[in-house]
């Protein structure tokens, strides 16, 4: 073989070689719509009881085995946090009978490889604390009150059910330091009494910083500001079980939902008003699921969920409308199936990528989705298109988007006026001259008068005069042939 053979060979096989993510990073490349699994990226690969330097009982089930082994870090009952700073995915849980092992384990974004941070204590025996012999917190169910705080730079869980081996729970708060790579349970206040731990729920403000907890059965929500390290009790709940929270900071809702049950809504900026069942309406299929998915995705305003297959629901809370988004049609991937005791923090938004990470359980490989087109704002109204009214003109400030004038919909039809030029009768879809008809004969008009007509009020300002003539002027021009103006499944809508 000639050298030049011989160097393209050598290129080919080093190429081959290299790590899945050291080539080129296909997230940056995943397409909107698509889902896309990483090849090789079980978190088993990593299993402590298989390296003979830390199981003193190599080849044999591990001290820290218990009932599970690792696959119960995931299996039961337990979340992960997204650390945003170094841009990594923490699994932290375990307990019970399950599994003893309390180990860290982070899957990198950029390297899209798991490293497990910190080894499993080999000393699980029960001494009736919440710390093995060694001083290390003692493994737990993490539910969905395990999260990164930026302010503190910290992974934190804010208390713990079901400590190995069984039924104990705990109140502390335990901060794991990334950059030391050690916990501390005793700095951080512990989380008030109020609220069992089992199936709780917690989430991070993003605008600032504190977190907010509620704990299963009769309970008061707790507020804990980091910085000041203290916590505040406020309204009172009833948290049934199978729920998922997340907390949308624009809207300053904390919202859960899960378990056959409503989807419950409360007010941060009124925290002694008790929380609310929210009527909501569209894709309610998702509010039957078990412990799902659930993060705020900052970049479209919408708490976004996953439960199974490759569907995603958002929820916009200023319209309390579930939609379901599916895939490309041209999407291959499938999410393996989710993890039969919940998938809590699992499912996490990375800012730095646009994506979202799920990760179902140590014997699947971790996947990627990245939001649809469709699933944008197209007018920047604050309203995501599939929750809109009116694609091309801003809701104003009546709106639930809280921005300007009322956009109305007179007619019901699925159409904002300030897109809804068909205001003739009967409503036929279509823009004609007996619509314009229509409008010269409101023109002028206001409510109680002989000629109003509502529809006519294509700005919502309680009169149509020349500031609708000017919308009417364009939207007649378009007649609803070069594209659809509203966003709300199943709008009056026919062919042309």
């Amino acid at each position: 073989m000639s050298s030049r053979g011989r160097l393209l060979l050598w290129l080919i096989v080093a190429s081959a070689a290299q790590p899945f993510a050291a080539r080129a990073n296909p997230v940056d490349d995943l397409r909107p719509g698509h889902w896309l699994e990483i090849p090789n990226s079980r978190l088993d690969a990593l299993d402590p009881e298989d390296d003979p330097t830390l199981n003193p009982n190599w080849p044999i089930e591990a001290p820290w085995h218990g009932v599970e082994g690792q696959q119960g870090i995931m299996d039961d009952w337990s979340s992960a946090a997204y650390d945003t700073l170094r841009h990594r995915l923490a699994i932290w849980g375990g307990g019970h009978s399950g599994y003893a092992g309390n180990e860290v384990y982070v899957f990198d974004v950029e390297t899209l490889r798991w490293e497990r941070i910190t080894n499993p204590s080999v000393d699980v025996t029960v001494t009736g604390t919440t710390l093995y012999p060694d001083g290390q917190p003692r493994a737990r169910e993490t539910y969905n009150y395990l999260h990164y705080v930026p302010q503190l730079d910290r992974m934190m869980s804010f208390g713990g059910g079901n400590l190995y081996p069984c039924c104990n729970e705990t109140l502390e708060t335990a901060a794991f330091d990334f950059a030391t790579r050690t916990w501390n349970t005793t700095s951080y206040a512990p989380r008030p009494d109020s609220g069992s731990p089992f199936s709780a729920i917690a989430a991070v403000d993003d605008a600032t910083g504190h977190v907010w907890y509620l704990g299963s059965g009769l309970a008061r929500i707790a507020e804990f500001d980091a910085i000041a390290n203290h916590w505040s009790l406020h309204a009172e709940d009833i948290l049934l079980l199978n729920r998922t929270g997340a907390i949308d900071p624009v809207e300053r809702k904390f919202v859960w939902f899960g378990g056959f049950g409503d989807t419950i809504a409360f007010d941060l900026d009124a925290a002694e008003a008790a929380p609310t069942a929210q009527p909501t309406s569209g894709d309610r299929e998702i509010e039957l699921a078990i412990f799902p998915g659930f993060a705020y995705d900052p970049a479209r305003h919408v708490l976004v969920a996953w439960s199974e297959g490759s569907d995603v629901y958002t929820l916009d809370t200023r319209t309390w409308i579930w939609t379901r988004i599916a895939p490309d049609a041209s999407n291959t991937v499938v999410p393996g199936a989710p993890n039969i005791n919940g998938t809590f923090g699992r499912f996490r938004y990375v800012p730095s990528k646009d994506v979202f990470i799920l990760v179902n359980s140590v014997q699947q490989n971790v996947y990627f989705y990245r939001m649809p087109t469709t699933a944008m704002d197209s007018d920047a109204d604050g309203l995501l298109d599939t929750a809109d009214n009116c694609l091309h003109r801003p809701n104003g400030p009546g709106h639930p988007d809280g921005g300007g004038q009322t956009q109305l919909d007179s007619d019901g039809d699925g159409i904002g006026n300030a897109c809804d030029a068909d205001i003739a009768t009967p409503n036929d879809c279509r823009v004609t001259n007996a619509d314009l008809a229509a409008f010269k004969q409101a023109f002028y008009s206001r409510p109680g008068q002989g000629n109003w007509n509502p529809s006519a009020d294509f700005n919502g300002d309680g009169r149509v005069n020349f500031a609708d003539m000017a919308l009417l002027r364009t939207d007649f021009q378009h007649s609803y042939v070069r594209e659809n103006p509203s966003g709300i499944p199943n709008a009056c809508t026919v062919p042309h």
